[in-house]
């Protein structure tokens, strides 16, 4: 399996290569962010460019108190010098080569095997890693990802500062099971259905299928090793497949009546025998006794009525993500002492800031595009630079303000709403 896997990732990089760089020897910053690629690959884009404006540091200005380098007027320009310099960033050929492979590679795991490439990722060089740079690591994958949003809202409710590779593990495997169990069809459906966009985003088309060897590897990386056999007796003559074939295939496997789909090996959690108890060691959410009893089959059988019954089918809908926008919680659910009183903002935190683009997740870039900027990107690209020059939470405002008063947009509209609170969180961190 991991070795189709690696002739994908080396097929979908070519793609993209050939699509960024398009014969030329050496690619401009603005070629790349100006078209339809990728996120992932965008952001690897930037991050590069950004690493290679510090590492050859092209504008040296020295302070000799002959000037005063803190106005404010001269660090405006001098950072807005450094972002135009940085926007024409030329890349070399291979250079692009490395970021094509990076970018799908990373992106590629997260996808097909969330589980283990999120280890991989927090403890490539750590054992041991903070609560607050792990949740700022998911936090950028956006909340459309059935395992990563379920993990995000499991760390979030820890009382540890810090989590080892162990207690991940350990933490991990229950709650994957949990997914893959109670929502198989619908959670598979999400993930079959993001792993399309990125191709299509790769390749430029809207070819919504995925093909065979990617499916059956998607099942057996989540354990359902029951299912992997009925897709496979339909492989041999299948290429690809789409979400509504996944989808009635999972149906149909449902009615076999099979009271388990996941494998003996998924009740193993640790090996080791001085493995840390989950219940005394991560405190999780307990889950409700009455789901539990019930056998699988009862529960899949639940699941397609209510999918049936209250929404669409994700293979018609594309998919529902189980986004911030749409989880009621996240408006309803906060700790007081996040609140800033009005009087507060006066005192706004010295900086420095983090990055817009740092904060802004891929699935609300693309709302902003669409919603606010009539999907026209170098419009709003141009806007956050805009908005990365600023200092002040009242000048930001101000020129939210105005950009919606231009175009006409209500600033109570909730991709407004949304905007303004992603900027306002750049200046007040908690």
């Amino acid at each position: 399996m991991n070795l189709n896997w690696q002739t994908e990732k080396r097929r979908l990089a070519d793609i993209l290569y050939r699509r960024a760089t398009q014969g030329k020897e050496k690619v401009p910053y603005k070629e790349i962010v100006n078209k339809s690629f990728p996120e992932v690959f965008e952001t690897c884009v930037r991050n590069y460019a950004r690493r290679m404006f510090s590492s050859e540091n092209p504008i040296r200005l020295e302070d000799r108190g002959r000037y005063d380098m803190e106005n404010r007027e001269v660090k405006e320009y001098v950072y807005g010098l450094k972002k135009a310099i940085i926007h024409q960033t030329i890349f070399e050929n291979e250079e692009i080569r490395q970021l094509c492979n990076f970018a799908v590679d990373l992106e590629f795991n997260i996808l097909t095997r969330p589980r283990r490439a999120i280890l991989d990722l927090l403890f490539a060089s750590s054992d041991q890693r903070s609560k607050e740079d792990i949740l700022t690591v998911l936090q950028g994958f956006g909340g459309d990802r059935p395992f990563i949003h379920k993990l995000l809202k499991t760390i979030e409710n820890l009382g540890f500062e810090s989590i080892g590779r162990d207690k991940y593990e350990i933490m991990s495997r229950p709650l994957e099971k949990q997914i893959y169990s109670e929502t198989p069809i619908s959670a598979f459906l999400i993930d079959s259905n993001l792993f399309m966009d990125f191709e299509n985003a790769i390749t430029g088309q809207q070819d919504r299928k995925i093909r065979s060897n990617i499916v059956l590897g998607m099942l057996k990386e989540r354990e359902l090793d029951q299912m992997v056999r009925s897709f496979a007796k339909e492989t041999s003559d299948k290429d690809s497949w789409t979400a509504e074939e996944i989808e009635n295939t999972m149906d149909r496997f449902l009615l076999v009546g099979l009271d388990s789909i996941t494998s003996d090996e998924n009740e193993k959690t640790a090996d080791s025998d001085d493995s840390i108890s989950l219940d005394e060691e991560m405190r999780l959410e307990e889950e409700e006794p009455a789901d539990n009893e019930k056998p699988l089959k009862i529960q899949f059988a639940e699941e397609k009525a209510k999918r049936e019954t209250e929404a669409p089918s994700p293979s018609r809908t594309h998919y529902i993500p189980i986004s911030r926008l749409k989880d009621k919680s996240f408006f309803l659910e906060y700790d007081e002492e996040l609140i800033i009183n009005r009087s507060d903002i006066e005192s706004q935190p010295p900086g420095p800031y983090p990055a817009l683009y740092d904060l802004i997740d891929a699935r609300d870039r693309k709302v902003f595009i669409k919603k606010l900027f009539g999907k026209n990107k170098e419009q709003y690209l141009e806007f956050i630079d805009r908005l990365e020059q600023m200092d002040s939470w009242k000048d930001a405002k101000a020129a939210i303000d105005e950009e919606l008063r231009v175009r006409d947009i209500s600033p109570y509209s909730k991709e407004a709403v949304l905007l303004g609170d992603v900027v306002f969180s750049r200046y007040f961190k908690k």
